[in-house]
Formats: C-alpha cells, sequence, structure tokens
C-alpha cells in the first residue's frame, strides 16, 4: 500500500527532441521521476508503459508501447516509436501519460512541445505550397507526376513525315530532305548505309561524284597525301611445318678411283706371333766346294774335327805340307802341324 501511494505522489519534468528516420517517426523523450520533496525516484531498471492522448484528461489512448527502461538519480531517456511506429499525422495537440509497472498513470499527463510536431513536416497540406515558396530551378520535372489538363497543338510545330528531320521553313516546321531509320538518307527514303546520297555530291560548289557513283573531280583529289607508316601488326600465325627429309634417291654410279692417298704413320709393332710348325726339308743346294785349312801344332788326326759334323776330309798331310782346295790353298812350313782338305758331305 505505502508502494501505491509513492508513486501517485510522483511527477514529472520533460524536455523532449525529434529523431528523424525514414520509417519510423521517433521521438527522444527524456525525464525525471522524483517525490514532492524531490527526492529521486531509486536507481534501477522499470517497466514503464507510455501512452498518446488527444486530450489532457481521461480519453482512449491513440498509441502506446512498454519499454524497461534504466533510471539513475531519477532520470530515464527513452526513444518514443522504438517498439510500436508512431504513425500519427501530428496535426493536432497530443499529451503523454507514463506509468511505472502495474501502477496508474502518472497525473498530470505532459502535452508535446513543439518539437515533436516537426514530424508533421513529412506530409505537405494540400494548396499549402504557392509560387512564392518555390525557389528558382528548385523544381525537377522528372519528380513530377501529374495528368495534363489538355494536349496542345502547336502551329509553329507543323505536321512533319515520320522519320524525317524537319525544317523552318519560316512560319512552320516541316519535313526536310534528311530522312533517319538509324541510317541516314539524303533524297532516298531507303538508305542502305550509314550515309546513303540519292544525287550528285559536290565540294566547294564542284561536283566530284555524280547519281551514279562515278568520280568527276581531279583524278589527283582521290587520294590525300601518303600518312605516317602504322604500328607493325602482331606477329602471324606460324605455318605448317613441310616435310622434313624426302624419299632416299636411286644409287648412282660408282665414281673413278682417287688418287693413292700418302701412307699413313707407321703403328705399334704387335707382340710376336707364336711359333710356326716346321717346314718340310728344302731341296738339296749346289754341290759345296773343296776347302783348304792348315793347322799348327797339330797332327793329321785334327782334320777330322776341324772338318767334323756334316763335312768330310778328303785329304791331309803332315808339315811342312801345302794343299790346294777349291777355296785356295794352304801352305804349312816347319814340322808339328798339318795340312787338312774339307768338303761338305
Amino acid at each position: 500500500m505505502k508502494r501505491k501511494l509513492f508513486l501517485n505522489a510522483l511527477f514529472l519534468f520533460v524536455s523532449a527532441t525529434i529523431v528523424w528516420a525514414q520509417i519510423p517517426q521517433k521521438i527522444s523523450y527524456q525525464g525525471v521521476l522524483a517525490d514532492a520533496n524531490g527526492v529521486a525516484l531509486p536507481d534501477g531498471e522499470y517497466t514503464l508503459a507510455f501512452k498518446l492522448y488527444e486530450v489532457a484528461l481521461s480519453g482512449t489512448p491513440i498509441w502506446m508501447e512498454t519499454q524497461n527502461t534504466a533510471i539513475s538519480d531519477g532520470i530515464f531517456n527513452v526513444i518514443l516509436g522504438n517498439v510500436n511506429s508512431l504513425n500519427l499525422p501530428f496535426d493536432r495537440p497530443y499529451w503523454l501519460g507514463i506509468t511505472i509497472g502495474n501502477g496508474i498513470e502518472i497525473s498530470p499527463r505532459s502535452p508535446l512541445t513543439a518539437m515533436a510536431y516537426s514530424l508533421n513536416a513529412r506530409t505537405i497540406a494540400d494548396g499549402a505550397v504557392t509560387n512564392s515558396k518555390i525557389a528558382d530551378r528548385a523544381i525537377d520535372i522528372t519528380r513530377l507526376n501529374f495528368t495534363p489538363l489538355m494536349v496542345e497543338s502547336d502551329p509553329e510545330i507543323g505536321a512533319n513525315s515520320i522519320n524525317y528531320v524537319p525544317k523552318w521553313n519560316g512560319t512552320a516546321l516541316v519535313s526536310g530532305m534528311i530522312f533517319d531509320n538509324g541510317n541516314i538518307g539524303i533524297g532516298t527514303t531507303r538508305p542502305a548505309q550509314r550515309l546513303d546520297i540519292n544525287g550528285n555530291l559536290a565540294v566547294a560548289g564542284s561536283t566530284m561524284i555524280n547519281a551514279s557513283g562515278q568520280w568527276l573531280g581531279n583524278p589527283t583529289d582521290i587520294s590525300g597525301p601518303k600518312g605516317d607508316q602504322g604500328d607493325q601488326g602482331p606477329p602471324g600465325l606460324p605455318g605448317l611445318q613441310g616435310q622434313q627429309q624426302g624419299p632416299k634417291g636411286q644409287k648412282g654410279d660408282k665414281g673413278d678411283k682417287g688418287d693413292k692417298g700418302d701412307p699413313g704413320l707407321m703403328g705399334i709393332q704387335g707382340p710376336p706371333g707364336a711359333k710356326g710348325d716346321k717346314g718340310d726339308r728344302g731341296d738339296n743346294g749346289p754341290p759345296v766346294p773343296s776347302s783348304a785349312v792348315c793347322l799348327g801344332a797339330a797332327n793329321v788326326s785334327a782334320c777330322a774335327l776341324v772338318c767334323g759334323g756334316t763335312n768330310k776330309v778328303l785329304g791331309n798331310a803332315g808339315s811342312p805340307c801345302s794343299v790346294t782346295s777349291d777355296t785356295g790353298p794352304c801352305t804349312l812350313q816347319g814340322s808339328g802341324g798339318a795340312c787338312c782338305v774339307c768338303k761338305q758331305n
């Protein structure tokens, strides 16, 4: 019961400012809650219900929302419209009622100040805009949406054929000689190219090209001076690779024998070969002539030793002696020697 009486004794100090947004419109609202002795409501979070009325007493609220709001030193700040959009015209006075928790609405209600009614600027009353209120060059025709009262036919424009570029004849615009359907035609309504002329083409009063397309001007006028050389173009694509090797040809005729070359360097002597087999006995050679041998200090028996082997003793004599043979004579003086004649068997 004491809690209820305490809340009934609270009163409100209010200041308000406008927070603009596209949709919805909102109002920043600040208040101070205190008792009759100026003691602020204890700090904490409270549930506050906000209602707007069209009358100061009783009546039915036209808008309401509830917010959980922190209060410090009795001061609270809220954004009205955060929960429910303020979709009101703001074209008449409104009063704000506040209820804390489950208590009764604080009295008296607080009337909204002029700041809140700036929300009314989002619409303009009919007939409110006059010529004196419109700044120069402030109207953009692309943003106007209206239905004309009548369609005017300007006699100065005249009636032109479709696709013809009009020309002024002194009193009105009439169809000219230029025809434009995407291609430009002069003297023709069927231009086949970007520019199609039906008739002669003259330059400075002189006909250069006739209607048949023939050049009638000075032949030297056809081409102008030689221009600068253009940039080198990119390299072309590589050509196809040809056959690398042709088929084998027929064998040619044998050429003449070349000159004998210089002898080469003597090679390194190789190792001795293996001993060959014994050969057959050869034929007897021609007869060997006899030979004479004189031996000093020997007797005739020594002749057998001197002629030994395949030789034989043809004759011998003790010294002094002298013998002859096919190879020459042999003489031995004194004694104690021998003269021998030997001949191969």
